[in-house]
Order: structure tokens, then sequence, then C-alpha cells
């Protein structure tokens, strides 16, 4: 299902991401369909700014979002284990080797719950410390949105703050 949405002719630059005509790879990992409908938000607003983006599903770039410079990810975790359709994709990144990413920015957002405190967001945890060992450079703090408190007030939070860092347009 990656699906192609739109290009942007300008080829701006903010706080050293380039984006412009480049892609941006926004991947979910999702079992109950929550982190799926924040990732598609993201995607929505990458089209409202203009941008190319690919949404997918985590595993479906399994072997070449090393390829991609500007990666979103959306994921939760289940008993501290990535969902089903992020397993490959965990798999992959924990093979790869030192600097192999490097340049690569990225943002994660993690979905959770506190009511299962000792494995709360270790999936996204885990990815963004791969990702910043194997040379990809965060364009914001991990984002946390707990469903035991304001789930989308934290999610609002951070994508505000994502968009600002990329566009300086912050989301509608």
């Amino acid at each position: 299902f990656p699906v192609t949405i739109a290009i942007r002719e300008d080829h701006s630059k903010q706080n050293g991401l380039k984006i412009g005509s480049e892609k941006i790879l926004i991947l979910f990992g999702s079992n109950t369909g929550t982190s799926e409908l924040i990732a598609e938000k993201i995607s929505e607003q990458a089209t409202k700014n203009g941008y190319h983006s690919i949404l997918a599903p985590m595993d479906e770039y399994s072997e070449n979002f090393t390829s991609f410079k500007n990666v979103i990810i959306v994921t939760s975790s289940y008993e501290g284990k990535p969902p089903r359709n992020a397993r490959k994709f965990m798999k992959a990144l924990e093979n790869l080797q030192s600097e192999s990413i490097k340049g690569m920015k990225y943002a994660i957002f993690g979905c959770g719950n506190t009511d299962w405190a000792h494995t709360y967001q270790a999936v996204p945890k885990l990815i963004d410390n791969l990702l910043k060992r194997n040379g990809g450079m965060p364009i914001l703090e991990r984002g946390e949105g707990n469903a035991r408190d304001n789930f989308m007030l934290d999610f609002e939070s951070w994508n505000e703050k994502m968009w600002k860092l990329i566009t300086l347009k912050a989301p509608n």
C-alpha cells in the first residue's frame, strides 16, 4: 500500500532539513490501527504542505528504508515487542552496519499506554537508539502518546513542533 501523494517544487531548507521535492517516507507499526491513523494524519499534513510522501506499514520498507533521506515513524509496542507489521523492519534495523544511514533525518512518534509501565514506549525508544547509533539525525525529540492520558494532545503538540522544524508552517 505505498501511497504517493504530492511533489513540492520549492527546495527550501529549515534547520538543515532539506525536503523540497525529496520524498518523505512515513512508516507505521500498528496492531490496533492507532499508529496507522496518526501516520495518515502526518501524511495528509505533508500533502497540505506540498511534499511528496509515501505512507506504508514498516515491514513494506524493511529492505529499502535506508535509501530515504527523510523518514517519519509512528509505532507502538506490544508487551515490549513490535507490532505484527513492523517485525521484519525491526530485524533489518537491528542488523544495520554502523553509519549506514548517516545523514538520514528522522522523527518518531510512539503510541503507548503507561498501564504497561515496564514496556511503555519500548519499541519507539529502541528504534530511536538504533537510528542514532547508525548515523541518523533526529529532527526533534521522540514524541510519546499516552492512551492513559491525553493522547491526541500529546500527538498534536509533537506534530506541530515537527512541522515547524520542517517547513516553518504549523499544521492547521
